[in-house]
C-alpha cells in the first residue's frame, strides 16, 4: 500500500462493529497490517485496526485480545510496533527528575527492559 487512497480507514470501517468479521477474518489482516507498520513506520492510523478488532458493540473479544498482546509482545516484531527502550537506572537516583534520598537508593539497582515509550497520532 504504497499510496494513501483511504485503503486503512477502509479496513478500520469494514470491520468496526462488526462482530462475525472481526471474530472470523481478523488473522487475515493482522500480517498485513504489520508490514505495513515495517514500511511505513508506526502511526496511530495503522493502530486502529488492532483496537477495533478486540472489541464489538461494547462487548470484548478475547480471542482476538489475546493475539494482538501476542503479536505486541513477540519479542521478533515488538521493536517494529512499540517505541521500546532499555531503561538504566543507576545509583545516584537518575530515575527522573525530582527522585531523590530515600526513593532514588530504593530504586538504584532496577533493570527496567521494554517499557513502551508509546505512539505519536499523525
Amino acid at each position: 500500500m504504497n499510496l494513501d487512497m483511504g485503503q486503512i480507514e477502509m479496513f478500520c470501517e469494514i470491520f468496526r462493529n462488526n462482530k462475525k468479521i472481526c471474530t472470523e477474518r481478523y488473522t487475515e489482516l493482522t500480517d498485513d497490517f504489520i508490514n505495513i507498520i515495517r514500511t511505513n513506520g508506526r502511526q496511530a492510523k495503522f493502530l486502529e485496526f488492532f483496537a477495533i478488532i478486540q472489541h464489538c458493540r461494547g462487548e470484548f473479544i478475547l480471542n482476538n485480545q489475546k493475539h494482538v498482546l501476542n503479536l505486541f509482545l513477540d519479542p521478533k516484531l515488538r521493536h517494529h510496533l512499540l517505541f521500546v527502550k532499555e531503561i538504566q537506572v543507576g545509583s545516584g537516583g537518575g530515575i527522573a527528575p525530582g527522585f531523590t534520598g530515600n526513593m532514588a537508593s530504593s530504586v538504584s539497582n532496577i533493570n527496567i527492559t521494554g517499557g513502551v515509550v508509546g505512539h505519536q497520532k499523525t
